[in-house]
């Protein structure tokens, strides 16, 4: 068996029985005193060898000793029954991820706890902020007016508050119905860092809405500055938050109810379920032709769960990776091979994702994965699974530009071990 959490701290063992410090075992000393006034306390040497003020200190020692070792026990075997049941649901989890589509309400929901989710989501490039404002776009799901050009607040552009709005800002939490006093503060609009100003002798308030991030404001900006949210980019030429392109990650539900676990659930009706997504119809924009020449190393992040059961150096839970597919065009024979690797938790993972050949049948890859430990490889196969996507519909079977993004996912065993995540990735940026 690889030893899979060297990170792990070892769990201390209980001896035998209680060794109380004095009880047998104790000897005192005297400190000398001499010139300027040493030591002259009397001492009591505990049957562990240190030395404490008394022989009940000796006795308090021992007892609190035994109570941390009680508890590091308790704790060890906590984790060898929580990797235990998470193993067993790993095993039975969906290996062929992206044909798990996330749904919208997973994926934004923010009723799902984070400890219950961990969803990427991949963007298109969005508009430069000056250029859809003078243009009047539509910014997501949210309208910005132009600048306020008299009166007050001149540098700030008003923000309709009728629609959604995706905020980031501490003034913002928690996530609830809140009024706002009258002033700024910093934060984050559309995916752009800036300031936020509120005005008006009864304050501002802001609603959130379904969807992660997503607010109403209240009152909306007035065109001449002088009540109502209003906005200024630290940078005009920063690029707007672009419309989803895909999503992948992990989240969890109720056996069979189809709906989102939640505190309440108990540990038999969890089902732990991993997939991709991508915007619109989850196929519209699977790459059906791939380039006939060149190459491409896509990065992107992985998201998973993982479960090792090895007495007291069992553990489980949430792991994020990076993953890198290296792409080889050819064509229909088109190979993909690669790896995902810088683990948050583990001892020098990797997973090695081995060479797959495209499939025109699905337009996809199927192949086997080794979970790794340093050099040392695990015991069994997985298997992974991935997908390359464009942009848009337009360029989908167009041989001459590589692909935008692919996704998929993976699984990964050893004796006692087993690992499901799913990824998505990118080619660098030209």
């Amino acid at each position: 068996m690889i030893a899979h959490v060297k990170y792990l701290p070892h769990v201390l063992l209980l001896a035998g029985g209680l060794a109380l410090a004095g009880c047998g075992g104790s000897s005192t000393t005297t400190g000398t005193g001499g010139g300027g006034g040493g030591d002259t306390g009397t001492k009591v040497t505990c049957s562990d060898g240190t030395e404490r003020a008394s022989q009940k200190a000796c006795e308090d020692a021992a007892v609190q000793k035994a109570a941390d070792d009680q508890k590091a026990a308790d704790d060890a075997k906590e984790k060898v029954a929580d990797a235990s049941a998470l193993y067993a649901r790993l095993v039975a989890a969906t290996t062929r991820t992206s044909n798990t589509a996330i749904p919208a309400s997973v994926a934004l929901d923010t009723g799902i706890k984070d400890d219950y989710k961990a969803i990427e989501t991949l963007r298109n490039e969005g508009e430069k902020w000056v250029t859809a404002v003078q243009s009047g776009n539509s910014i997501g799901n949210s309208k910005i007016l132009t600048r306020v050009t008299s009166g007050k607040n001149t540098d700030y552009y008003p923000v309709a508050g009728t629609d959604a709005h995706t905020i980031k800002a501490t003034a913002f939490t928690p996530r609830t119905s809140q009024p706002h006093k009258a002033g700024s503060f910093s934060g984050e609009y559309q995916g752009i860092q800036g300031t936020f100003l509120c005005v008006g002798t009864n304050g501002c308030t802001s609603t959130p809405q379904t969807g992660e991030n997503m607010f109403t404001l209240s009152p909306v900006g007035a065109a001449d500055g002088s009540v109502g949210w209003f906005f200024k980019p630290g940078n005009e030429d920063s690029r707007v938050q672009g419309s989803p392109m895909a999503q992948w990650g992990w989240w969890l539900d109720t056996k069979g109810s189809g709906s989102t676990a939640e505190a309440g659930a108990g540990p038999v009706n969890i089902v732990y379920n991993f997939g991709t997504a991508t915007a619109g119809a989850n196929t519209a924009n699977v790459r059906t032709a791939l380039p006939v020449a060149g190459g491409a190393t896509y990065t992107g992040k992985a998201h998973g769960q993982y479960a090792v059961v090895d007495g007291t150096d069992s553990a489980s839970g949430a792991f994020e990776a990076t993953a890198m597919l290296d792409a080889k065009f050819s064509g229909t024979d088109t190979k993909l091979s690669d790896k995902v690797m810088n683990f948050n938790v583990g001892s020098n993972w990797e997973i090695t994702l081995k060479e797959a050949d495209f499939s025109s049948t699905g337009n996809d890859f199927d192949g086997k994965t080794v979970w790794k430990t340093g050099d040392e490889n695990g015991l069994g196969e997985g298997d992974w699974h991935a997908q390359f996507y464009a942009a848009n519909t337009e360029n989908a079977g167009d041989v001459t530009v590589e692909p935008t993004h692919a996704l998929g996912g993976f699984t990964a065993t050893d004796a006692g071990a087993q690992m499901v995540g799913a990824f998505g990735a990118t080619p660098p940026k030209q």
